[in-house]
């Protein structure tokens, strides 16, 4: 796993909470990828991703902010028209250690879920933590939350400013990546990535169909609450 931060590297660490709780990446060796956009939805950005991708008959997974979600749901039901996932972003985009009470994280997470579900009519399954960032007690209510909380392997930094031109290290997808990207800033590493797809013949999937292809599972047990 690339790059984790150093709040999600001590919690990794703990001895409450076993590795294989997170996913990063999916155990195939089976021709397929994720493409995953997160701090959407944005009107005119996420417009063109999906055209992008009904081109390239590509699935992605969109991991959404509630409170722009909310600004307008038709976007969210245009992203699961064509066929992608939505996951929870969390409502504001707060990390763990901006979160005053496990309450609130809480109830972001449901307020979140709350509008994906309006529109989809399914349970929300996944949750990928604002900067990639977890904390023992973030774990624990994305648990009760019955979430699961996603990373990624590959990350363009295209938040960071980092454009093909001039990228952030070596970028070069393999089966069972989960690549991130962020709607505001994904489109021109949409085309880099587009491309190694198409010349080591990979296909997208959304997570949680590309982790029903796993050989081994990555998801353990909740984190044992007297711990905090």
């Amino acid at each position: 796993m690339e790059k984790l931060s150093r709040w999600t590297k001590d919690t990794l660490k703990s001895k409450v909470i076993p590795p294989y709780v997170i996913t990063w990446k999916a155990g195939t060796s089976k021709p397929f990828i994720s493409l995953t956009f997160d701090d959407g939805p944005c009107p005119k950005k996420t417009a063109r991703i999906l055209e992008r991708l009904r081109k390239a008959g590509a699935r992605a997974t969109f991991f959404v902010i509630g409170a722009k979600a909310a600004q307008d749901l038709s976007l969210l039901a245009d992203i699961a028209a064509e066929g992608h996932e939505l996951g929870c972003h969390g409502y504001n985009h707060r990390r763990p250690q901006e979160q005053p009470s496990r309450a609130l994280m809480r109830q972001e997470l449901l307020r979140t879920n709350e509008l994906i579900e309006k529109v989809t009519f399914r349970p929300v399954k996944l949750f990928r933590p604002p900067c990639g960032e977890l904390s023992l007690a973030l774990l624990y209510e994305i648990h009760r939350a019955f979430l699961r909380p996603v990373l990624w392997s590959k990350d363009t930094f295209d938040a960071l400013g980092a454009t093909p031109q001039n990228p952030r290290g070596l970028f070069d997808v393999t089966s069972g990546d989960i690549v991130l990207m962020h709607d505001r800033y994904a489109a021109p590493w949409l085309e880099v990535v587009l491309e190694q797809m198409e010349r080591l013949e990979l296909r997208s999937l959304p997570v949680s169909r590309l982790l029903e292809d796993q050989v081994f599972t990555v998801r353990g047990p909740a984190p044992n609450p007297a711990a905090f």
